[in-house]
């Protein structure tokens, strides 16, 4: 083992989850190689930022979004230094200063300060009452204000908007959701889709006012109301901002390092300073700056074997992917999504079931799509998308719901190294790893798949069982959560009969296999099959 004094001492700007997940990476490869120092200008250890919009809305605490304890930083080494700040860099001396005075050499710096919200800049901004949502801190003043305030605005219809909002209305709020465009989401979905997410949020207690301009904030000290552009105006007692994000990019600008829109980095994520790399947020790739987080953990994927020297290709780019994070309304969206001349379309819009498909083609390389309604082709679209892979009658089949065969999202099929969970940067490998019951999983997985196919083979046949121990089982039709999905629960006792997702529930596709089923005094009969009690779901095999 290397002895402490031995080791390169690395120095990580910004206890996020970008920074973070590189020195996890870090250790994976060479937990010897370095002496680590962090700083965070947060009060807190690493947490899961994109499941703040759950902390809102009071589905899970602060503790339960921690992606990195305090135990975890002291058994791997790391030096913490949690709501401290870093002021200056001396690139030349090889140090950082913090807003106390200290300084700290390093041997390699590691800038990961991420983004800012976008506050716009028009009269009244600077009020009471008006917030981004960025943080923790940001989440609490919000919770406080739902308990003191009644009618909310937010200024914003993209991902992070929405899922302000629908928190705020979950506290009890009156809540509308103020928007420049004409469409919700306009960077990531086309119209049709846009309006059908509306709708599905109007369902559910949303107001909208589309097309407005933000001109003023009203009020004295508090904003107590929003003044447009054509002259009307919105009561609001709490506005949040949700306009955009910009990349963190000041310490490292006032330190002499390039900048443009984010701190400039190239293929290997090295800035134009000696020894000092920038991942995630705060940065700027080919002119491109990810707000989104896969592409953060593909980065760090990079930097840390370049730190460890490691056999690494650069970093070429991501293909980006949105998902919205909403109680009851599945929302996907990756690469192109609006039609062109030189694309070719494979669209579906069930208006009753509300549900929306798009997959966009380029000389027959799928290139995008577009899932409202349900999302459970989406790991498969994604992967075929990162993959240039090319349009067939098994994928148009699979996406459109009309396979013989139910299919199931595709994480089974996805490689070792593809990314299964963006919210934690988890690829399928290590979510094999990490789970002590994966082996007993698999053996699941195979009897559920032997359930399946016995159980299409015999719809198929239309034979029926001819024994009380082959005694048919009741199932229901309905949308439920999945939407278009049929749901079959198995009659047993101890098991759900209701449209959740908990145990004795199972998914199958819809599409040619309903006209085989017998509708009966409202429930539907199909042959019964042991395998189908597995509580597994049929559409993924797992």
């Amino acid at each position: 083992m290397q002895q402490h004094s031995d080791r390169q001492r690395l120095i990580v700007v910004g206890n996020g989850m970008a920074g973070i997940n590189t020195v996890e990476q870090i250790l994976k490869l060479a937990p010897e190689a370095y002496r680590i120092t962090v700083f965070g200008s947060e009060p807190y250890p690493n947490y899961n930022r994109i499941q703040l919009s759950y902390v809102l809305e009071k589905s899970k605490s602060i503790d339960e979004i921690i992606l990195n304890s305090r135990e975890w930083y002291a058994e791997n080494g790391i030096e913490l230094h949690t709501g401290t700040t870093v002021t200056r860099i001396d690139t030349t001396a090889k140090t950082v200063t913090t807003a106390d005075g200290t300084i700290t050499p390093y041997d390699k710096l590691i800038l990961a300060t991420g983004s800012k919200p976008f506050m716009l800049p028009v009269a009244g901004a600077d009020k009471q009452g008006i917030v981004g949502f960025r943080d923790i801190a940001d989440c609490e003043t919000m919770l406080e204000a739902a308990g003191k305030y009644r009618k909310a605005a937010v200024i914003g219809g993209g991902l992070l908007g929405l899922e302000a909002a629908k928190g705020l209305l979950k506290l009890g709020m009156d809540v509308t959701v103020v928007h420049l465009l004409g469409e919700l989401m306009e960077r990531q979905l086309d119209p049709t889709a846009s309006h059908l997410l509306q709708q599905e949020l109007e369902l559910q207690g949303l107001k909208f006012a589309m097309g407005k301009k933000t001109e003023e904030f009203l009020g004295e000290e508090r904003v107590n109301g929003i003044r447009f552009g054509d002259g009307s105006t919105l009561e609001a007692e709490f506005v949040v901002m949700a306009v955009g994000i910009k990349p963190n990019v000041e310490l490292a600008r006032e330190s002499g390092i390039a900048t443009n829109r984010g701190i400039v980095v190239d293929d290997l994520l090295r800035t134009s300073a000696e020894d000092v790399y920038a991942v995630g947020e705060c940065n700027e790739h080919r002119g491109v700056s990810y707000g989104l987080v896969a592409p953060l953990f593909e980065q760090g994927a990079v930097l840390a074997k370049h730190l460890c020297g490691a056999d690494t290709a650069p970093y070429a780019g991501s293909v980006v992917s949105t998902q919205l994070k909403i109680s009851g309304v599945e929302v996907f969206s990756a690469g192109e999504f609006i039609d062109a001349p030189d694309l070719t379309v494979v669209r579906m819009h069930d208006e009753w079931r509300r549900i929306y498909k798009k997959v966009l083609i380029r000389g027959g390389v799928i290139v995008g799509g577009v899932l409202v309604g349900d999302s459970s082709q989406s790991a498969r679209l994604q992967q075929w998308i990162r993959t240039g892979a090319v349009m067939n009658d098994e994928y148009h089949a699979i996406v459109m719901g009309t396979a013989a065969t139910p299919a199931g999202g595709g994480a089974a099929e996805l490689a070792d190294e593809e990314i299964v969970c963006g919210c934690n940067g988890v690829t399928k490998k290590d979510d094999r790893r990490r789970d002590p019951r994966a082996r007993a999983d698999d053996g699941r997985r195979d009897q559920a798949r032997h359930g399946r196919d016995a159980f299409m083979r015999r719809l198929q046949a239309g034979r029926r069982a001819d024994s009380e121990a082959d005694a048919r089982r009741q199932v229901r039709f309905g949308r439920g959560q999945a939407g278009g999905h049929l749901r079959l629960h198995a009659a047993q006792p101890g098991r759900g009969r209701r449209g959740n997702q908990g145990e004795g529930t199972h998914h199958v596709q819809g599409g040619p296999l309903r006209p085989r089923l017998e509708q009966q005094g409202g429930l539907l009969q199909v042959p019964s099959c042991a395998e189908l009690l597995s509580g597994h779901d049929l559409a993924a095999g797992a």
